[in-house]
């Protein structure tokens, strides 16, 4: 071949993202042929997709849902490490209204509407379906894995921790409220001045 001649490449596989890392890593820089094309709208009920979403992770129908939830759709989820993934979307997707601790339905849907607005109808489908499927294994996994719980050694007390968010006071940890821990969590990354900064800009 020439100076001047042109190479054929191969074509890009575009293969389907397996996991919420790759769904939203996919939304952040989707390649050029999962981008909608310019002129061309969108045919897909987004909301009804991402609502979807939101059932999978809140089957108790409160309208919202917390960290722990919301964790469900990551495999390593961890919710002492403050830097994953889950915990940075989490504060993006709770700052949308009102940075509480929890996210809504109306949160949920926007934030991700926005978001993945780039995406084609085929790769968003794609994209709200493998969350779909995460949010219902990742709610299975969490009913084993309290099937699994060790219980108390017989006659002897459950170990206790110190929480500096409760005062200093010894608590049992059988008996301290998750809800108290999460807005604790909540409580000191804002009086860090941690920003819920878009990841997608």
């Amino acid at each position: 071949m020439g100076c001047g001649a042109s190479r054929v490449l191969p074509p890009t596989v575009v293969t389907d993202p397996e996991s919420a890392e790759e769904v939203y890593d996919l939304a952040a820089r989707p390649r050029p042929e999962q981008i909608i094309g310019r002129g061309h709208g969108t045919e897909l009920d987004r909301a009804g997709l991402l609502g979807e979403v939101f059932n999978n992770l809140d089957p108790g129908g409160a309208d919202w849902i917390d960290l722990d939830r919301f964790g469900k759709l990551f495999e390593n989820f961890d919710e002492e490490d403050e830097g994953n993934l889950a915990t940075k979307l989490f504060l993006q997707i709770d700052a949308v209204e009102v940075l509480d601790g929890k996210i809504t339905r109306s949160e949920f849907i926007t934030w991700h509407t926005k978001n993945f607005s780039k995406l084609n109808d085929e790769t968003f489908a794609k994209a709200a379906m493998c969350l779909a499927e995460k949010a219902k294994t990742g709610q299975r996994r969490s009913q084993t894995e309290s099937f699994k719980r060790p219980a108390t050694p017989p006659g002897g007390a459950p170990p206790t921790v110190r929480m500096e968010s409760v005062r200093g006071r010894d608590l049992d940890p059988h008996q301290a409220s998750r809800k108290m821990s999460k807005f604790s969590f909540m409580t000191s990354y804002q009086s860090k001045g941690v920003a819920a900064t878009d990841m997608f800009r």
